[in-house]
């Protein structure tokens, strides 16, 4: 028996919820077949083994038809489970749960039929096919209340799971790396995509003007050819670090002394719960963040603009720049760290066991263990 996981990022994308659950199911006893989105070029389906994840297998393979979204629903659901017994022929094996985490293919679940359909949702602009997806899952999981407020209608059964967060052996740094770390200045590090619409770049650029003594480090994807890359490279207090490996991010933050995470008010509630904040609670360093919704009942793990806007925000950032004994102290450090713990990804994957039991659904057999709460 197996779990098909079907994400819309492939498998050596920068990992993040589906790559990390895939890897927990699997050290936990099951057999993962995690579906990448469709190749242009590909003509058959492939099952290859991950080396460095026993029990995780990669499928990649084409489209399951042409114009398949524009077909009646029957015809469609009639594709897909064909292209599902398919699979299942070539894993050698019946495949008992669908585990969807987008909905743009494979959205009206009743392609599974009888297997145990779970509908994941982790983006509120993830806005194709949710209702659905909703409508066709027997159980539903989403990363902010947000999201939950949307599928309920739609399907009672649907829950908030927060992020998750892994805590793995550090990883070693490379010597640019380790050479952008030098320096005894006070330093503070935005990681993720810097290309992306919902960043408040007037604000960034701003707090990096106030305080050129604070090295900042922008460590994701950034376009050189932007304004806002042409208007920050000018500043000598800026270190452009471009895509880092997922592996290195937990040594880098641990090297910082204030994180960052900061959107534009316009898009509060496309971030409502952004993953990365959970990997900056894990490093045990102090945020300082814009509004951010799901965490207005963890305000002390944080320091957070209210919901008003952000202009505050280059104000908070001077009050924890002047006082960070305080709050980079070991206390609130323990707390920040003993939050990310309570959500590593094993006790989020119990919780939904929990939740799955509830409704007297369950895994495959596996060995989740039972003390995890």
């Amino acid at each position: 028996m197996a779990i098909l996981l079907i994400s819309p990022e492939p498998w050596d994308a920068h990992s993040v919820s589906k790559h990390h659950y895939a890897r927990t199911l699997a050290s936990q006893g099951h057999r993962v077949l995690f579906l990448d989105p469709p190749e242009p070029g590909r003509r058959h389906l492939t099952i290859d083994p991950i080396p460095e994840h026993s029990g995780v297998e990669r499928v990649r393979g084409p489209r399951v038809a042409a114009g398949l979204r524009h077909m009646p629903g029957s015809l469609r659901r009639w594709l897909e489970h064909r292209w599902l017994r398919r699979l299942e022929l070539l894993a050698g094996c019946r495949i008992e749960v669908i585990w969807l985490f987008e909905n743009s293919r494979f959205f009206d679940l009743r392609f599974a039929r009888s297997r145990l359909k779970i509908y994941h949702q982790v983006d509120l602009n993830q806005n194709l096919h949710p209702v659905i997806a909703a409508q066709t899952a027997d159980i539903c999981f989403c990363t902010s209340e947000l999201i939950r407020q949307r599928l309920l209608p739609h399907n009672s059964r649907s829950y908030f799971v927060q992020h998750g967060t892994n805590f793995s052996k550090p990883a070693s740094l490379d010597q640019y790396q380790q050479a952008c770390l030098c320096g005894s200045q006070s330093k503070a590090a935005y990681v993720g995509n810097l290309n992306i619409p919902y960043l408040d770049r007037v604000v960034l650029m701003t707090v990096v003007r106030k305080h050129p003594d604070v090295q900042f480090h922008l460590i994701g994807s950034f376009d050189p050819y932007s304004d806002f890359y042409q208007s920050l490279s000018q500043e000598k207090n800026v270190i452009w670090w471009g895509q880092v490996r997922s592996a290195a991010i937990p040594t880098i933050l641990k090297h910082m002394d204030i994180l960052l995470l900061c959107y534009s008010q316009a898009f509060r509630q496309q971030v409502s719960n952004p993953h990365k904040l959970m990997e900056y609670l894990a490093s045990g360093r102090t945020v300082v963040a814009t509004y951010t919704e799901e965490y207005s009942q963890h305000s002390d793990h944080l320091v957070m603009c209210d919901p008003g806007g952000n202009s505050s925000f280059p104000d908070l950032f001077a009050e924890v720049l002047s006082q960070l004994n305080m709050y980079n102290s070991p206390e609130k450090m323990s707390a920040r760290l003993a939050f990310a713990e309570n959500h590593t990804y094993p006790r989020q994957l119990r919780r939904i066991q929990n939740l799955l039991s509830y409704h007297g659904f369950s895994l495959p057999a596996g060995s989740i263990p039972s003390d995890l709460q």
